[in-house]
């Protein structure tokens, strides 16, 4: 292969300056290699035999090649060299996450290094001020801290190193006409493909790439893009076997808001003025106020020649281009949240900065732009990478607090993962529903058995109906579960998890009084909602149903007042949203008086407010005209469901569960019953006939997916049947097979 076949300047000045931004790079996000494992990561669980001493399943990891990427079926992404990446690190270097970091660094390094030389080859006349920037440019954004901070982005990382790769092959292309280039640029193509789907926008890049090294009337484009385009047809093909799909994405209805053109402003915002809230105000603004003016400054002069212009309009829209991917997903400029999605986009911005800068003529306006654009940067990029070193010391922290409260959970008496405070810095620290794998080999040094209800704080796709429901933690709280909530005091950064208050069993409650001649009932005492499962309401007149609603007196207030009116007793934002009522349908006849039996023991506000407030007393809405509640009284618990077959850990195949699992009995007055799987990821809620019953082939899936990413197979479950009353059994376990 000829020299002129590598995308390498000749000049020795542009030999240097390519190596400017990988340095940097090295520099800026060495720290990170003392990261620990943050949300997704741990996902690198369903790649192991689960055996006394993990070790890779490379039958898995090349399962990924057949089948869709970790067996996610519906969310058709298709990524089998990121599996193998993950599995060589853990091959190579173990279970501790300094190798993980190690190699998204140089994931970093290696893109920033391909920038640089994309952009000394788009700038040949000037090719060491176009290496030196754009690498720089490229190496501090801010947007590449979550790829590089964040292991489970390495998806992002990867392609972006192939992507780059090939376009800085196929730009020395169009200079030298090589055909090692060109099959270099091909190869390197192919392998982005292989590690997300983002890599389909390379060949419309190099097309770009074209118009802006030989301009507008070059000859032989047809046959000179037809090798690119080809592959990316062979890919699709490939997909189509695969996947059954083109296209690839799931459901991400909790990650889509607003419209396209907000998500794309958004897009634009945090690559041309990253402000994000790293560094306090107003030393953010100021910092993405000296990135935007820089670059301002470096781009505007070259305005002056059509050429230019033409140049400009052709960068904005093949960044515009790069967004396309992920056009229904937002980013957050506020902290920059999903900035992972950008991070391709900053190669092409790092090219269009550097060869307007290159056209710029040598003087004090390219010292200050430059100046003010990489000075905001780093100020930008460092900060960010440092919110980033303490998230990993929280995370830290959170595993230190969960081996002390795991001595005491057994199988019998759990730990049960109610919520975790979401991070402000929009770095995803933990998912709600992962947080299993800190109880588990590798993470930790023995498995404890546990269970995920973050669900009721946070959307979780198979438990999305369960979303501030607490009926699932009210059972889990009488089966003697210990519930732990995470909280995090700042001043000091000490996050860890808090135990909420034993189950008790038949606790006196006190009774409840009408107010004078109103829909009012107030606690004769001190009651806390956590006892309490059912309020009977005793309605005189025709009355079809109606809705309760909660009384709380404020520590700072004695007055009565109505949640309805007064959301904000409760000062978690994302609870506020929760229903602050419970309506309530047909009841049951006693002579002149219907009686209602309202099961309280899902709503999150009714147990809200007793955290944050006094709960003082209830308010009946009635519905029938002429209807008068006369009485309430509080009960403990619903009606007990007698389960058919105890298992307690009985082994149960995935596909077999009609030979050993049942559903109890309809009781009298009731007309379904439902099955509430709880596992260490999630929960999911099945309606079920009495008797025998088999599980979906989707949730069968679904679980397979779980247990091949838990050590634990331990899953729990309860039943309710719900009518005129509700009826709950006692929580049993299996340990599932697949």
């Amino acid at each position: 292969m000829r020299h002129d076949d590598y995308p390498i300047p000749k000049s020795k000045a542009a030999w240097y300056a390519i190596w400017i931004g990988p340095l940097i790079a090295l520099a800026l996000y060495a720290p990170t290699l003392g990261g620990t494992f943050l949300s997704d990561d741990f996902l690198v669980n369903t790649m192991l035999h689960h055996g006394a001493s993990p070790t890779v399943n490379w039958s898995e990891v090349f399962a990924d090649f057949t089948r869709a990427w970790a067996g996610l079926d519906d969310a058709h992404l298709y990524r089998p060299l990121v599996s193998v990446s993950f599995a060589l690190t853990i091959t190579i270097g173990g279970f501790d996450p300094f190798p993980f970091h190690v190699t998204n660094v140089i994931a970093h390094i290696l893109s920033t290094l391909a920038c640089a030389l994309l952009c000394a080859s788009c700038s040949p006349r000037r090719a060491s001020l176009a290496a030196g920037l754009g690498g720089l440019v490229f190496a501090m954004h801010p947007i590449a801290a979550e790829p590089v901070c964040w292991i489970a982005s390495r998806t992002a990382g990867l392609q972006v190193v192939f992507a780059t790769a090939s376009m800085a092959c196929f730009a020395r292309h169009l200079r030298s006409g090589g055909r090692g280039s060109m099959a270099s640029a091909i190869a390197f193509f192919a392998t982005a493909l292989l590690c997300k789907e983002s890599a389909v926008l390379v060949p419309f890049s190099c097309v770009a790439l074209d118009l802006l090294v030989r301009g507008r009337r070059a000859p032989g484009r047809l046959r000179l893009h037809a090798p690119m385009f080809a592959m990316l047809a062979a890919y699709f093909g490939l997909r189509l076997v695969v996947l059954g799909t083109l296209i690839g994405g799931e459901d991400q209805e909790t990650l889509i808001h607003g419209n396209l053109a907000g998500n794309l402003r958004d897009k634009f915002a945090i690559l041309l003025a990253p402000v994000g809230n790293s560094l306090p105000e107003p030393f953010g603004f100021i910092c993405g106020g000296l990135v935007l003016i820089g670059a301002a400054a470096l781009v505007l002069p070259g305005f002056r020649r059509r050429e230019s212009r033409l140049f400009a309009v052709l960068g904005i829209a093949w960044i515009a281009l790069y967004f396309a991917p992920t056009f229904r997903l937002t980013v957050n400029p506020q902290n920059l949240g999903g900035s992972r999605m950008v991070y391709g986009a900053v190669v092409i911005f790092a090219i269009y900065v550097s060869a307007l800068a290159a056209r710029t003529a040598l003087g004090r306006r390219l010292v200050v732009g430059t100046a003010l654009l990489l000075v905001g940067l780093l100020c930008l990029g460092g900060a960010r990478m440092v919110q980033y070193r303490l998230a990993y010391e929280d995370m830290r922290h959170l595993q230190t607090s969960l081996a002390e409260r795991a001595r005491v959970a057994t199988a019998e008496r759990p730990l049960a993962f109610v919520s975790v405070t979401p991070p402000a810095l929009g770095i995803p620290f933990l998912n709600c529903n992962a947080l299993y794998p800190l109880a588990e080999i590798p993470i930790t040094e023995v498995d404890t058995p546990s269970v995920s209800l973050g669900f009721v704080s946070q959307p979780v796709k198979l438990s999305k109906s369960l979303f501030f429901d607490l009926g699932c933690v009210r059972a889990m709280r009488e089966q003697g579960a210990w519930l732990l909530d995470w909280i995090k005091h700042v001043p000091p950064r000490t996050p860890q998890f808090e135990l909420r208050p034993a189950f008790r069993d038949n606790p006196q409650l006190p009774g409840l009084t009408r107010k004078e001649d109103s829909s009012w009932f107030l606690v004769d005492a001190a009651v806390d909602p956590w006892d309490v499962e059912v309020i009977e309401v005793e309605v005189e007149g025709p009355c079809t149903g109606g809705r309760l609603e909660w009384l709380y007196t404020s520590t700072q207030a004695t007055a009565l007042q109505n949640v309805q009116e007064y959301s904000n007793v409760i000062p978690s934002p994302q609870f506020r949203d929760a229903p602050s009522f419970v309506a309530f349908g047909p009841g049951e006849k006693r002579g002149d008086k219907t009686i209602f039996h309202v099961d309280v023991s899902h709503n999150l506000t009714f147990v809200a407010v007793g955290l944050h407030a006094r709960l003082a007393g209830v308010n009946a809405v009635l519905e029938g005209k002429g209807a008068k509640p006369v009485a309430m009284r509080l009960r403990n618990r619903v009606e007990n469901l007698e389960l058919p077959v105890v298992l307690r850990g009985a082994k149960t195949k995935l596909a077999a569960t009609t030979e050993t699992m049942r559903a109890p009995e309809m009781p009298d007055g009731t007309d379904r019953i439902t099955l509430f799987l709880i596992g260490p990821d999630t929960t999911i809620p099945i309606r079920v006939e009495p008797g025998p019953f088999a599980l979906s082939e989707g949730i069968q899936n679904a679980i397979a997916i779980i247990l091949r990413s838990s050590r634990q197979k331990r899953w729990y479950f309860y039943f309710e049947a719900n009518g005129v009353k509700s009826y709950r059994s006692r929580v049993d376990w299996v340990v599932f097979e697949n």
